[in-house]
């Protein structure tokens, strides 16, 4: 087994000085989790590459994190700076918000520097729709 390659394709890094309402609401969103209030800390690459030190992790994917939704390019180009520095995450799945069809635009067409060297690949989605409540059984 010491020979398995890991490819994580589902993770997540935030700071706190970016802007992530989630992790700075007081008081704390109602959530499926509970209290969260431990996750209300930077975890940022350093992080989460010391907690996959163990494995033999090669490649990664970072999920978007409900980052400022005024600023849908602002995470991605977060990322980005970390794979060109550090070499992950290997993909970024961005969010943009599908049902406004300005923003979607601004957000997939906002240059995002990227040197030619880059390991970063970013796909932009959004989970769902919202969905009538009148339509759910």
């Amino acid at each position: 087994m010491s020979g398995l390659r890991i490819v994580d394709a589902h993770h997540h890094l935030w700071s706190l000085e970016n802007h992530y309402p989630w992790l700075e609401a007081d008081p704390m969103f109602e959530t499926f989790i509970g209290d969260y209030s431990p996750l209300c800390r930077n975890y940022e690459i350093g992080d989460f590459l010391a907690d996959a030190a163990n494995q033999r992790l090669t490649l990664s994917v970072h999920i978007q994190c409900e980052f400022d939704p005024s600023n849908p390019v602002g995470e991605t180009a977060w990322l980005q700076g970390l794979a060109d520095e550090h070499g992950f995450p290997h993909g970024i799945v961005a969010w943009a918000d599908l049902a406004d069809p300005g923003g979607v635009a601004a957000a997939v067409t906002e240059p995002i520097s990227t040197p030619a060297s880059s390991t970063a690949t970013t796909v932009w989605f959004r989970l769902c729709a919202s969905v009538p409540s009148t339509t759910m059984t």
